[in-house]
């Protein structure tokens, strides 16, 4: 079992330089449009690049359970494409590095 929530110092510092490093830049440059956009219309205050999850966590489980939950108006099938791509890219991000495995992984 993961614990992943733990509080670690040496974790958080490297998964902030993880954040900060070229390969995600490029990734925010490249989706500069769809983070934008999400920022505007998720509702969650200061949005961030790696707040992705929050928003395709709840995205997915409402297209799971699409008989009683249904996607804002602003979100559509090409779009949560979009989002899932960008969301799977991102979270290898969470254990890109030797350390982040060897603590969270």
């Amino acid at each position: 079992e993961l614990y992943e929530d733990i509080p670690c110092p040496t974790a958080s510092a490297e998964f902030r330089k993880v954040w900060k490093s070229d390969v995600v830049s490029k990734m925010e440059l490249e989706n500069k449009d769809l983070i934008l956009f999400l920022r505007e219309h998720s509702q969650i205050p200061n949005f961030q690049f790696y707040m992705l999850w929050m928003i395709y966590d709840n995205l997915f489980c409402m297209l799971q359970h699409n008989d009683t939950h249904v996607w804002p108006p602003w979100m559509n099938s090409s779009l949560f494409s979009r989002v899932q791509k960008l969301y799977d890219a991102s979270s290898r991000m969470k254990y890109h590095t030797e350390v982040l495995r060897r603590l969270r992984g």
